[in-house]
C-alpha cells in the first residue's frame, strides 16, 4: 500500500459464486494467522461529486458516498450580488491587475456600508510585507488538478502530485460533459493563482506551490484515502480535502484504520476552473477549506517550525467574532474564549495569526487523561426520560502522565443501543459550567444501531482546566414514545497541556470590538507613506502585534533575498 510500510493489498481470484459469508470467513482466517497483525476486507462504496443537495435525494436510503461540499453561486441572487447597492466593489486603487481580483471579497472586502461587518480573511497587510506563501507546499486532495492551467501552470508542483485512482503521477482531471471534475481545480486555484497575470483572480497563497492527489475519480475504499492522505508526509506541509461522507443527516460513518493512521502520522472564491478558465461559482464549505490553507502557509513561510498543534492555538487566539457576533449561539468560556458551534472562535483573521506565529513559542506536549463514567444503577433510556453520566477527572487528571490543567480537545467515546438513533441528544458540561452540546437531534436519521465506540470531539472549552466532575445529559424529546434503549460504558478522553501556553500567560484574549471598523486596509498595502505601518497597527485585531516585530519581518526578508 502506498507510503505505509509493511502493508499489502491482496487479491483474491474473482468468484462469482463466493458468497459474502465466504469473504468474511476469508478474512477472520488471515487476523486469526499469527503472522498477520490486521486484515481488513475493503469495501467499495460510490463516491458522489454534486454541487447541490435536493430534498429528493434525502427521501430514500442511499450507498454512503464522498461528497464534495457544497458550492452556491452567491451571485445569482440579487440580495447577495456583489453590485448591489452596499456591495460596490471599490476599484480606484487596483493592487492586483487579474481580471477578477475586484470579486474577491474574501481578501478585499470593499463594500461602501460600514455598518455592514467586515468578512474579508485581513490579508493585504500581509502581502506588502512580501508574505504570499512562498517555499510551502499544498497538496488539495480531490478529483484532479489541471496542472496546464494558465493560473497554475507556475506553481505546480509535479513532486508532490499523484493519481491514486490510477496508480501514476499525473492527477489531470478526466474532462467529462458536465464539468465536475473542477472541483480540486478550483480548490488549487483558491489557494494559488498566480498573481499580476491579467488572468482570473489572485490565491490566497499565491506563490505557494500546489500539487493534487488525485482520488475522487473513481472508487474509493479506505486503502484510497489511507493512500491519499499519508502522500509525501515528509514534503508536503499542507493537505486540503473538501469533501466527506455525505451531509444527509443519517449517515454516519468515521475514518477507517489506514485513514486513521495517515493522519495520526502526518500530525506526530473567484478562482480557476477547468479548460482553462475562471469561474466565480465556487463558495461554500468547498470554499473555507482552502482559504483557510491559503492562510496556513502564509504562516509557514514566517515560521516554518510550528506544529500541527501550534496552528490550531494560533486559530483560536487570532480568529475574530466580532464580523459574526449577531448570528445565534455565541458564549464566551471560561479560559475567555469566544466560541460558536457553526462558526468555532470565528472569522480567520491572516494578520493576526501570521504576525502572531513569527515569535510564537511552540505549546507544551499534549497530555491525554482517559475518565470512565460513575456507575450508574439502571442504565435503561426511554423516551422523556434523561440521564446523567458523570465523569470524576479531579483526581485522574491530576496524577503524572495525566495532569491537564489547560485543556485543548474533549471527546467521549459512546456505547449505547436505542431504538430511533436520531432522537437522541447530548448535552456535556464541563466543571466551570459551559455547557457544550455533542448530539443534536437528527429527524432523518431512523437507524436502531446506536453508537459503538463512538466518539464525539468539541473544542467549545479551549483553554479551560478540566480538574472536576463533567456531567453528560442524554435524552431523547423528540419520540415516538416507544422508543428505548440502554446505555453502555462512556469514556471522557481530555487533550492538553500540563502547563498554560506562554501565549496565555498573561491572561485571556483581548477581542478588538471595533474590529468592523477596519476598513481601508486596501488603501494602506497601496501607500508608500513611512506611517502606514504604524497607522496599520494602532487598528490591528487582538493580540496586537508590535510594530517592532513588524519591521524585524521585513529585514529578515530582505536579508533572505541579497
Amino acid at each position: 500500500v502506498l507510503g505505509f510500510k509493511d502493508t499489502y493489498i491482496w487479491l483474491k481470484d474473482d468468484n462469482p459464486s463466493q458468497k459474502k459469508r465466504g469473504n468474511i470467513r476469508l478474512t477472520k482466517a488471515l487476523n486469526a494467522n499469527s503472522k498477520i497483525i490486521w486484515a481488513d476486507q475493503q469495501k467499495t462504496v460510490k463516491r458522489l461529486k454534486r454541487d447541490y443537495v435536493s430534498l429528493a435525494d434525502l427521501e430514500s436510503e442511499k450507498p454512503l458516498t464522498r461528497e464534495k461540499r457544497v458550492q452556491l453561486n452567491i451571485y445569482g441572487d440579487a440580495s447577495n450580488a456583489i453590485n448591489s447597492e452596499n456591495h460596490v466593489a471599490d476599484v480606484r486603487k487596483r493592487i492586483f491587475n487579474d481580471e477578477l481580483w475586484d470579486q474577491e471579497w474574501y481578501l478585499q472586502d470593499t463594500r461602501t456600508n460600514k455598518a455592514l461587518p467586515k468578512l474579508d480573511l485581513n490579508v493585504l497587510p500581509l502581502y506588502r510585507l512580501g508574505i504570499t506563501g512562498r517555499g510551502v507546499k499544498i497538496a488539495v486532495l480531490d478529483d484532479g488538478l489541471e496542472y496546464t492551467h494558465d493560473d497554475l501552470r507556475n506553481n505546480y508542483d509535479a513532486a508532490i502530485s499523484y493519481d491514486i485512482n490510477e496508480g501514476d503521477d499525473d492527477p489531470f482531471p478526466r474532462y467529462d460533459v458536465s464539468g465536475m471534475n473542477g472541483h480540486g481545480t478550483r480548490c488549487a486555484g483558491e489557494i494559488a493563482m498566480e498573481a499580476n497575470n491579467q488572468k482570473c483572480g489572485v490565491g490566497v497563497a499565491f506563490e505557494a506551490s500546489v500539487g493534487g492527489i488525485k482520488l475522487l475519480d473513481g472508487l474509493v475504499n479506505d486503502r484510497v484515502e489511507g493512500e491519499a492522505l499519508g502522500f509525501k508526509s515528509g514534503l508536503i506541509d499542507v493537505y486540503t480535502a473538501s469533501w466527506g461522507p455525505a451531509d444527509d443527516g443519517k449517515s454516519l460513518e468515521a475514518p477507517g484504520r489506514l485513514a486513521v493512521e495517515a493522519l495520526e502520522r502526518g500530525v506526530t472564491e473567484a478562482t480557476t476552473d477547468l479548460r482553462n478558465t475562471c469561474t466565480t461559482r465556487h463558495t461554500g464549505t468547498s470554499a473555507s477549506a482552502p482559504l483557510a490553507a491559503g492562510i496556513l502557509a502564509l504562516a509557514l513561510q514566517v515560521n516554518e517550525d510550528l506544529t500541527w498543534r501550534d496552528i490550531q492555538h494560533l486559530i483560536a487566539w487570532s480568529s475574530e467574532y466580532s464580523p459574526l457576533r449577531e448570528n445565534p449561539g455565541w458564549f464566551k468560556n471560561a479560559a475567555g474564549f469566544w466560541f460558536n458551534s457553526r462558526f468555532g472562535f470565528g472569522l480567520m483573521n491572516a494578520y493576526a495569526l501570521v504576525t502572531t506565529s513569527y515569535n510564537w513559542t511552540t505549546v507544551p506536549e499534549k497530555t491525554i487523561c482517559k475518565v470512565d463514567n460513575a456507575y450508574i444503577a439502571d442504565t435503561r433510556l426511554i423516551y422523556g426520560n434523561s440521564k446523567k453520566l458523570q465523569f470524576n477527572a479531579g483526581n485522574v487528571c491530576r496524577t503524572s502522565g495525566n495532569e491537564i490543567i489547560s485543556l485543548e480537545h474533549v471527546e467521549v467515546e459512546t456505547n449505547l443501543k436505542y431504538s430511533r438513533r436520531g432522537a437522541l441528544q447530548m448535552h456535556l458540561t464541563a466543571p466551570s459550567g459551559t455547557l457544550v452540546r455533542i448530539l443534536s437531534p437528527r429527524k432523518l436519521d431512523n437507524s436502531d444501531a446506536g453508537f459503538t465506540k463512538w466518539k464525539f470531539m468539541s473544542v467549545a472549552t479551549w483553554g479551560e482546566d478540566p480538574r472536576g466532575t463533567w456531567t453528560l445529559d442524554i435524552l431523547d424529546e423528540i419520540g415516538p414514545e416507544r422508543n428505548n434503549g440502554t446505555i453502555g460504558a462512556f469514556t471522557l478522553i481530555l487533550h492538553g497541556t500540563v502547563q498554560i501556553p506562554l501565549y496565555r500567560r498573561n491572561g485571556p484574549r483581548i477581542y478588538n470590538e471595533d474590529y468592523n471598523r477596519i476598513r481601508k486596509t486596501y488603501d494602506m498595502v497601496e501607500s508608500n507613506s513611512v506611517n502606514s505601518e504604524d497607522e496599520y497597527d494602532r487598528n490591528i485585531s487582538s493580540p496586537e502585534i508590535n510594530t517592532i516585530l513588524y519591521k524585524q519581518w521585513l529585514k529578515k526578508l530582505l536579508l533572505k533575498r541579497l
